[in-house]
Formats: C-alpha cells, sequence, structure tokens
C-alpha cells in the first residue's frame, strides 16, 4: 500500500502536507518517497525522498505499521502543524521536523 498524503480529493476539512509514503524495503518501517514539489513538506526543505518515520505527532511508527494507519495522523485541519521525527541517512540521525499542514482539498 502507497499512501499519498496531501492533495487533490482530501476532505476540505483535512489537509496533507504533500508527501508520499511506503513500506520500506526491508520492511522496518514507512518511508517517504516523493514530495510534491508545491507541497508543505518540500517547501519546508526539512524532509527529503527516503527519510524514514520514527514518530508523527508522538506516535511511535513500530514494525507493523502501515502507511494507512499513518494517514489519519499526519493530516488535520489546514494550517495546523504535524511534528514528524524521521531518520535520515546511514548512521540514522534522528530530527525533529514541523510542518504546517496545507490549504485543504485540492491545495497539497
Amino acid at each position: 500500500f502507497i499512501a499519498s498524503v496531501g492533495g487533490v480529493g482530501m476532505a476540505a476539512t483535512r489537509a496533507g502536507v504533500g508527501m508520499v509514503l511506503e513500506p520500506s524495503p526491508d520492511g522496518s518501517g514507512i518511508i517517504i518517497v516523493d514530495l510534491n514539489p508545491t507541497g508543505p513538506a518540500a517547501m519546508s526543505r526539512l524532509l527529503m525522498k527516503g527519510d524514514k518515520l520514527i514518530s508523527v505527532d508522538g506516535h511511535q511508527v513500530r514494525e507493523g505499521t502501515t502507511c494507512k494507519d499513518l494517514v489519519p495522523l499526519i493530516t488535520g485541519p489546514a494550517g495546523s502543524e504535524v511534528t514528524l521525527v524521521i531518520s535520515r541517512g546511514f548512521l540514522g540521525d534522528q530530527v525533529e521536523v514541523r510542518i504546517r499542514r496545507g490549504g485543504g482539498a485540492g491545495v497539497p
């Protein structure tokens, strides 16, 4: 299952950050595989393709967590913030990132 978090078709009361998630190749978690270039995630310049999600608003991403499980955590009221902890690079350094959700339906 691949989840797109934000964009066309999202209910007007919920907004995402414009990223596409899928399970990591080794099955150990969820990774960012694409960013909408005009979405909040890409515009922040804080997230990159290949980043692994560690937590979303304090909810740990554990083995067995699905992309579908994360969509309701990442999406929320337009203009509100979501806090992501990601792991990046070979050493797996963890970084906390705050992203403001997009503007609603049709706007990432």
